[in-house]
This record gives C-alpha cells, structure tokens and sequence, in this order.
C-alpha cells in the first residue's frame, strides 16, 4: 500500500482470489488485495501472482460431497483439504457403475477448456483414472491414470500435469483444445468407468474445476452458482522515477504458458508504442524484449529461447535511442541498435495496458528499474 500511494499506482482485481502462503497452505485474498504467493512444498516465495479472468463453471467444487456430484460407495466429508477445511471428500467402495463419481458440466461455452482436481491417496490400491467426458457427443478424451501415493502417472497421458501440494494432496490439470463444440455439455469422472474400488480402498478429493482456457489457473471456489475470478492489474503513473530517453529493467519470474496472445510480464508504454518484455504468444519458451515506436510500429523485437513453463528465469532489459539489449540467465546479449520510442505514460506490471489486457498469468517475483541503460558489460551480471 505505501508503495502505491508514493508512486500514485493502483492495484485492482474485481472479485476474491487464492494463492499459496508461507506454509503452503491455500488462502483466499479479498477483493482488490494483491496476492502473494508461495511454492506449496518448498514454501520460496514466488512473487505477485497476475492472472486473466477466468470462471470455474463446476458448482460445490469444495464440497464434492454435494449431491450434485454422483457417486457410488461411501462418500465422507472430512479430510484436511488443501486450503486447511475439512472440507475434503473421502471415497471408497464399492466397485464402481457406469454413472458414479462424476459430474455433469453446464453447456460450455468454449472450445477450449481445462479441468483440474485436487486429489490425494488413503488407503488401497493407489492408482485411480481421471477422464473428462464429452456428454453431448458420447466421446471419451484422453483419461489419464495416476499413482497418488507417488504423484506419477502411469501410462502416457496426453494433456494431463500433475502438481504436487502439500500433506499428500496433487493438482491434476488436462487441457483439451479439440473434439468440443459450443454448446456442448462434458462429464469429469474421478476413477474412469469400470474401475474397481476395493474393499479398504479410500481416497480424497476437492476443488474441482472447469474453465474456459488452454492452461490451468489458480482454484476458484463455487457452492451454488458459477464463480468468475476477475483480471489482476496492477498499474503505476509515469513519474519522476522514469527516464522517457533511457532506463533498464531487471525481472525475476517464473515462465508462463503460451497462451495465443503475447502476454508481458511488463509494458512501459502509451496504449500506442511501448517497451515491454513479452511472453511468447505460440512457443512455450520464449520470451522477448519488445519496442514498438510512437505510431506502434515494431522498431525492436529481442528473443530468448529454451525457457521451461513454470521455471524462474532473470531477464534485463536496457533501451536507449538506437541501442536495446537483452540478456536472460547469465546468457548471451541480444541487441538491436536501430530504433526510438515513445514519450512513456504508465507502467503495468503483468499487463500490456493501463487497463489489464494481455496479463501474464505467472508469478513476478521482483521487478527493478534504472533510470539510466545499464552498460553492456553489466546485463548479463545482473542476469547470475
């Protein structure tokens, strides 16, 4: 709060939002508070979390007991969820029946979607399938079974990541891009039709969700309705910490997907021209430093490659009139010495513009600013 109030910034996001604390434990932020978050089993801090907008389209996603969910057996609530409840849903035998353990979607209004579940092992047999169903067509997608007492899975699984969480949880995420239409109503399953649930078998589950998108994005709870998570956007006025006619930056953050628009990390910019270090819009890992001109013509396009999603990297950026670097890692310097650019008006961290369009969807751990382009010599040091 105090930096935004010296710099005259703001933050806003429109809606509540979860991220992981110190301990690893997910939490719940209020309306228009950044979020701060942490790996869940290491418990490094990760930096802001800036997300797009999303909506979870499965209602009672942290209580699975909910007779909106069917399943067969014995379905108990108790177990320490992820985010400290005991809301977590415990399921064991008996051998399972066309229609158990599963949900029926609303109509979906993408041809995109991805699905993610926490789940963890108790007792038994400790491998259980996974599958995302299309209702409407009678199709089955790629079902992907997973060990949960090790976290791997078992056969090839097309589409599907797993995470590991704290206390024996997994977040197990599938994204499928094809074989939906509009309209369309999906059925998720826990433990594929025909599976058989052993006497003495019991695992949990908690926090489905469904949402519109190529990648997995932070749990968004429901109980009766849909729940939409709004933009994160955090925004700062030029000010006199800004040089309009050369400056650096220096970046620690974690690689985003590639999400079919290049996303940035961050835009020094006039909604027209702009210096921003962007997310490669197709190649999972690639990153450049980007400058478009006063009329947004490109003047500048400077690329990092082999990049990891989900991995830190450092990055520095250095502009000045005709003379733009780049170096990410410690590695070789990128340049350009052709180019100007435009009188600055803001700068968003995590956003193209000043008002959240194109946000990273990852975490930005630490973003520094120079007022004056950092020698040659000095950017891949400030990289190491």
């Amino acid at each position: 709060a105090s930096f935004l109030s010296a710099t005259g910034g703001t933050f806003t996001r429109a809606s509540i939002g979860t991220y992981y604390d110190s301990t690893g434990t997910l939490q719940t932020a209020a309306s228009g508070l950044p979020r701060f978050d942490y790996d869940p089993v290491t418990h490094a801090a990760k930096g802001i979390l800036i997300e797009e907008e999303r909506t979870n389209l499965l209602t009672y996603s942290s209580r699975m007991d909910h007779a909106a969910w069917s399943f067969s057996g014995t379905k108990t609530i108790g177990e320490i969820a992820p985010d400290g409840s005991s809301d977590g849903t415990t399921l064991s035998g008996p051998t399972v029946p066309t229609t158990a353990h599963r949900i029926i979607t609303p109509a979906i209004t993408s041809t995109s979607v991805t699905y993610s579940v926490f789940a963890k092992f108790l007792s038994g047999p400790p491998v259980k399938i996974f599958l995302l169903r299309n209702n409407t067509t009678a199709t089955n997608f790629d079902g992907c079974g997973f060990n949960l007492s090790t976290g791997s899975n078992t056969s090839p699984c097309t589409g599907w990541v797993i995470y590991a969480l704290n206390n024996g949880w997994y977040r197990l995420s599938y994204t499928r891009t094809t074989g939906i239409s509009i309209g369309d109503t999906l059925v998720v399953y826990f433990g594929k039709t025909g599976q058989s649930t052993a006497a003495g078998e019991s695992w949990a589950v908690w926090g489905a969700q469904l949402e519109a998108g190529a990648f997995a994005t932070s749990y968004i709870p429901t109980t009766t309705t849909t729940v939409t998570r709004a933009i994160d956007n955090l925004y700062l006025p030029k000010g006199s910490w800004a040089n309009n006619n050369l400056g650096t930056f220096q970046i620690e953050a974690f690689k985003a997907p590639a999400q079919g628009v290049a996303s940035r990390y961050y835009s020094l910019g006039n909604n027209i021209g702009q210096i921003s270090l962007n997310n490669d819009a197709t190649v999972s890992g690639n990153i450049s430093a980007y400058v478009t001109d006063a009329i947004a013509s490109n003047v500048a396009t400077l690329t990092t490659t082999g990049l990891t999603v989900g991995s830190s990297f450092k990055s520095v950026t250095a502009y000045a009139t005709n003379d733009f670097g780049l170096s990410t890692n410690g590695g070789t310097i990128q340049f350009d010495t052709s180019g100007t650019f435009p009188n600055f008006t803001f700068l968003s961290v995590g956003n193209l513009s000043s008002n959240g369009v194109r946000p990273i969807n990852s975490n930005i751990k630490q973003l520094k600013y120079y007022p004056s382009r950092v020698p040659n010599t000095q950017l891949q040091l400030l990289t190491q």
